[in-house]
């Protein structure tokens, strides 16, 4: 399901569907599964992500805006389980999108 980004949540994308993201605290407000197949959801977790890691995001990226009319790819941020275990932003996705943005200014 397509999600509007609206400035009261961010609209965090990935393989496996969409979350709508607090911008304030980085809590998960809602999960759109992309597939229903619960074996699939069952390994890829997005369905246990409990909080993204909005400071480091605003820290690594001072001037864009989080919330608008963007919409996120889930590779660029930190993010805490249900758990409590954090995993941390996939570092060659953000490296490949700095040289992308670097070619485009």
């Amino acid at each position: 399901m397509e999600t509007e980004n609206r400035p009261d949540f961010v609209v965090i994308s990935g393989s496996w569907g969409e979350l709508e993201v607090d911008p304030e605290t980085g809590e998960v407000l809602y999960y759109y599964p992309r597939y229903y197949d619960a074996d699939a959801l069952e390994g890829e977790d997005y369905n246990k992500i409990a909080r993204l890691d909005v400071q480091e995001w605003r820290e690594t990226y001072p001037n864009r805006e989080m919330a608008g009319d963007t919409v996120h790819d889930i590779l660029d941020w930190g993010y805490w389980t249900v758990d409590g275990v954090y995993e941390p932003p996939c570092e060659s996705y953000r490296m490949d999108l700095k040289l992308s943005m670097a070619e485009n200014e």
